[in-house]
């Protein structure tokens, strides 16, 4: 529980908006290409960021799924969170 809430805290930060409800994280992204461009940077940087399309979600909330698990430190949380913030400017 206390990676989910690090990383919680992090992603906050960093202006993306997380809970620390469950360790699986839904980074609400908006469009399809957007989502797809997203988990595309990420699996360059090494980090499996999943993007989650219609018709799993609605139109327009296309997201990024990644989970942290108790195996993950601060330093890989703080680089998928940092990695994460750059793709997102990028958009």
């Amino acid at each position: 529980q206390h990676n989910v809430g690090y990383m919680s805290d992090r992603l906050n930060s960093l202006g993306i908006d997380a809970t620390d409800d469950t360790p699986i994280f839904p980074i609400l992204i908006g469009k399809n290409e957007d989502a797809l461009t997203v988990s595309n940077y990420l699996y360059e940087a090494g980090i499996i960021g999943t993007a989650i399309r219609p018709p799993t979600v609605p139109i327009g909330e296309s997201r990024i799924r990644l989970t942290v698990t108790a195996a993950h430190n601060k330093e890989q949380i703080d680089y998928v969170c940092q990695s994460l913030h750059n793709a997102m400017k990028q958009l």
